[in-house]
């Protein structure tokens, strides 16, 4: 291939799939430049599928990062899907706590864990 397609990045513990906002935003920047300068290979996909891919993904691995306590990664990824209003009623709690600065967000996370 006369160009680099995709990078990744291996850590000793063998585990590279862990959420870190950073490596997820980035992902999605480098989704949509594809999806730039490629559109002729997704013009068989609707708005919403390639936003749902996207946008889509993004909001579903803030919801990942938070499950897995990695809470400085879910509130920057749900800001993220604040400011992309790529979220439903559903949705409108996480992203909102999200607004909050971290250290609110995360006393509410705790209160939140503790009252279940």
């Amino acid at each position: 291939m006369p160009e680099v397609l995709a990078y990744y990045r291996w850590h000793d513990s063998g585990q590279i799939s862990s959420v870190k906002s950073r490596q997820v935003l980035d992902a999605l920047d480098a989704q949509r430049a594809f999806i730039r300068a490629n559109p002729e290979l997704v013009q068989h996909l609707s708005a919403e599928q390639i936003h749902e891919f996207t946008e889509g993904r993004v909001k579903q691995l803030a919801y990942r990062a938070l499950w897995k306590r990695d809470l400085v990664s879910s509130h920057r990824l749900f800001r993220h899907v604040a400011r992309a209003r790529s979220f439903g009623v559903k949705e409108f709690p996480y992203v909102a706590s999200a607004l909050l600065p971290f250290r609110a967000y995360r006393w509410l996370v705790d209160l939140t864990e503790r009252g279940q």
